[in-house]
């Protein structure tokens, strides 16, 4: 067996470490915590990836991949939220009775956008579906 030090350790390192100080900053940057962060930006990375794979084959409906990235993303979202309505704190792991519930981490907030977002979504497929039909 060769034990050979050809860089690709340091070219695999370099850039994980890279992405774990940009996920670092933008946790403080917004006043969120670290693992709610990082577990929402994996999240995000499956929705876009899942999406791009998506458009590589169904070319033609960009529109609607394009509207169902913020209906699908939305939610990967909500624990960051919850992270900076507690102040930095994960949720299980701050118990604040005597606040009340931020309008950050409410209901209103959070399912009401993506009420918004999924309405957004079935009117782009609502707009091709009458592109196609009538052109």
């Amino acid at each position: 067996m060769q034990n050979r030090n050809d860089g690709l350790m340091m070219a695999i390192l370099i850039p994980c470490i890279l992405v774990v100080a940009v996920i670092l900053w933008i946790s403080h940057a917004i006043g969120a915590s670290f693992a709610s962060v990082c577990s929402t930006a994996a999240s995000l990375v499956v929705v876009i990836v899942a999406l791009a794979i998506i458009w590589r084959f169904l070319d033609d409906f960009g529109l609607q991949i394009l509207a169902a990235f913020p209906a699908l993303g939305w939610p990967t979202i909500w624990p960051v939220l919850t992270s900076i309505a507690n102040g930095g704190n994960e949720s299980e792991s701050s118990f604040r009775p005597w606040h009340e519930q931020s309008f950050i981490d409410s209901a209103w907030m959070t399912w009401g956008l993506e009420v918004i977002f999924v309405a957004l979504l079935c009117l782009a497929v609502f707009h091709e579906y009458r592109r196609r039909r009538y052109w």
